[in-house]
């Protein structure tokens, strides 16, 4: 049924728009049974790597045109080498483009160390006869830790006195601020190092690429390296080196570490569809490595992987961006997640706000927003010429967060046409950051429908460009479930008023959200619903220089939940005594948020404010001398350790309910109930 929904979708966005809309992803993936440090907040650890392999190797058994690529990957702060990084590397015609040994990691044979030395000389000569006997300049020589092949392939002359050709790996050595970089590939020069590798049980041999600049190239490298070691029969080869070129003709996805994660840096995708199959094939991989999307807790709570979910819109090239190709696209976008919040929280992590990982634009500093109003402004009355110098210069400062960091931003556009990033700045990409990891491919099916279709509507329908000022009103109500859940209704609306609706399945995917549910009680026709709402954890002020660091000290302690009575308009609530007032929604609901403290940390703000837990949230009818407390604990009621994490999601929903208990009370004397003049109040100002 998603299935169909997804191909409907996508002829109608082909005809509608006529252009590429490319999407791509970045799940990640945990071992939800361990807590040890690599799963929990670690970047590296001594068993992930492993499991990357295990990863890599089941989507490569999926994927035989594609070859496998140990390229340098990431490096971050105060890490001394890149971190390791598991590429797969082929064409979108599926026309094999490495048909050599084949990597340890996908069950090649492996040889003793002195057979592996033995084969690194015989495929050094190999390699560089074959490169001699294609019209290249080419020299050999050895240093400490490797073989070395150098070629010109216009058969220029060889400067052996380069002291680039002496330098180290870039795997072994710190990355440049700028960036990695071949200077000796960009001015004709190619240097290969071999050398002998430890795979599991025993050795293989390794050779480094460099800096291939273009896609042809680098098949014409690899068909002439296949051919050069067809005599040497190596049982086995690690590729590795600098990261491989990529275009339109091109699928590559990386599985790299991050912290408590794998994440794979997902190619991109044209359809809907085709998004929604690579999605299945990496949750199928993960889970038969023992990896998951999603981590259950022991009180029953439910959270995504830890890592980010965020979505990548572009083109098959930056020319065919939608962005260029429609530069209209843009500020509309800004202009549609301004006004509606669902698409900043409603698919966000717990955390949102400032300090989070994507920040709205309307959440920093308020001369900022001042500013990108004004630039707005100018933008709708033609005062801009949007090519996309202007486009980047126009919006870029203002997408950014607090602290000035481009990459923390719901709409992410310093890979559009930034300058300021080498090599990667002008690709004509824009991040969605505000998804947090899909708890399944369907999820994420529909997460990227819905982008898609949001992105066609934008490229060929003209909206005001007026950015809404919600002052106070964003995080006082815009963080209940309620509204973002009404939000996004306007939103689907929208598209299906456009002829891209997303068609029921996909939409009942984007709304369910049951582990957001804490309770539910019924006193014979009304309902009293207990929602778990989202949050702003503030970083620490005192902590320093954060950005220097791969994670931020933030005070987590603080919780909103949702009060919501369908049916009963006038009832009356207290909260751990505190008379609260709900605020009517319609002549059938009411509702309001309460903020407050679930637990004292021990680096955070506020000192000696008391946790207030467990809540206790009194419901009476207006008129009633009965009335029903709920009770929400923290905790299993009683106290004692569970028997272990949930097996499935059934028993952590078993754990959440267990948590919420239900008893009818005499209705106490409510007094005087607060001033509802706000959708959320805050508890903490009871607090002892």
């Amino acid at each position: 049924m998603i299935d169909d929904a997804l191909d409907t979708l996508d002829r109608a966005i082909g005809a509608r728009f006529g252009h590429a809309i490319w999407i791509g992803s970045e799940p990640t993936f945990t071992d939800a049974s361990s807590f040890d440090a690599e799963w929990n907040g670690a970047a590296l650890g001594p068993t992930k790597e492993a499991r990357a392999r295990a990863l890599v190797a089941r989507i490569a058994a999926r994927r035989p045109w594609c070859v496998v690529l140990r390229s340098v990957g990431r490096q971050y702060g105060a890490e001394e080498v890149p971190r390791w990084s598991y590429g797969l590397w082929g064409r979108r015609d599926r026309d094999v483009v490495w048909r050599g040994p084949l990597d340890p990691l996908l069950g090649a044979a492996v040889m003793t160390e002195h057979d592996a030395r033995d084969a690194c000389e015989r495929a050094r000569d190999a390699i560089a006869e074959a490169l001699a006997a294609q019209g290249a300049s080419v020299g050999c020589f050895e240093t400490d830790h490797d073989l070395r092949i150098v070629a010109r392939a216009d058969g220029g002359p060889l400067e052996p006195s380069d002291e680039r050709l002496l330098a180290p790996s870039p795997h072994d050595v710190k990355t440049p601020d700028r960036g990695l970089d071949d200077a000796l590939a960009r001015e004709g020069t190619w240097l290969f190092r071999l050398r002998v590798e430890r795979a599991e049980g025993g050795s293989t041999v390794r050779l480094e690429l460099p800096g291939i600049g273009r896609v042809d190239e680098l098949e014409r490298v690899f068909d002439l390296l296949a051919r050069a070691l067809a005599p040497v029969a190596l049982p086995s080869l690690i590729f590795a080196g600098h990261p491989p070129p990529v275009d339109a003709r091109i699928a590559h996805a990386t599985v790299t570490p991050d912290p408590a994660v794998i994440e794979v840096n997902a190619a991109p995708h044209a359809t809907a569809r085709a998004f929604a199959d690579d999605a299945r094939e990496w949750h199928d991989a993960a889970r038969d490595v023992g990896l998951a999307p999603r981590r259950l807790f022991y009180d029953g709570e439910a959270s995504d992987s830890g890592g980010g979910g965020q979505i990548t819109i572009g083109g098959p090239s930056a020319d065919e961006s939608p962005f260029f190709v429609a530069p209209a696209l843009l500020p509309r976008l800004v202009t549609l997640c301004a006004a509606h919040p669902s698409l900043s929280y409603l698919f966000a992590v717990d955390n949102v706000g400032p300090w989070s990982q994507s920040p709205r634009a309307d959440e920093g500093v308020r001369a900022s927003f001042g500013e990108l109003v004004f630039a707005i402004e100018r933008i709708a009355r033609g005062a801009h010429a949007l090519d996309r110098d202007t486009l980047q210069g126009t919006l870029g400062p203002f997408l950014r967060d607090v602290t000035g960091n481009a990459h923390r931003a719901e709409i992410n556009v310093e890979k559009l046409w930034n300058a300021d990033l080498p090599q990667r700045g002008r690709l004509g990409l824009v991040e969605l950051r505000a998804f947090r990891m899909a708890r399944s491919p369907e999820r994420a099916a529909a997460l990227g429908a819905m982008v898609r279709a949001i992105v066609a509507y934008l490229a060929t329908t003209e909206i005001p460009l007026e950015l809404p000022d919600w002052g106070d009103a964003l995080h006082d109500r815009w963080l209940l479930p309620t509204f973002l859940a009404r939000d996004l209704d306007e939103v689907l609306a929208t598209l299906r008023g456009a002829g891209l609706g997303l068609g029921r399945a996909l939409e009942d995917e984007l709304r369910a959200t049951p582990e957001r549910v804490i309770g539910v009680a019924e006193d014979g026709q009304s309902r009293l619903t207990i929602t778990r709402a989202l949050e702003i954890w503030p970083l620490i002020g005192d902590a320093g220089s954060q950005e220097q660091h791969a994670a931020r000290w933030i005070d987590a302690s603080t919780r909103r939940i949702e009060i919501r009575v369908d049916g009963a308009p006038g009832s009356r609530i207290m909260v751990n005594g505190h008379a609260i007032a709900l605020r009517a929604l319609d002549d059938h609901t009411a509702l309001r948020g309460v903020r407050h403290r679930a637990f004292i940390p021990a680096r955070g703000l506020h000192p000696g404010v008391a946790a207030q837990v467990p809540l206790r949230i009194t419901w009476q009818r207006e008129g009633a001398a009965r009335a029903l407390e709920a009770t929400l604990h923290d905790w299993r009621p009683g106290g004692g350790a569970y028997d272990g994490l949930p097996q499935d999601d059934d028993e952590a929903r078993r754990r959440r309910e267990e948590r919420f208990v239900v008893r009818e009370i005499d209705a106490p004397e409510i007094q005087h109930a607060d001033d509802a003049a706000r959708w959320t109040i805050d508890l903490r100002a009871h607090c002892a």
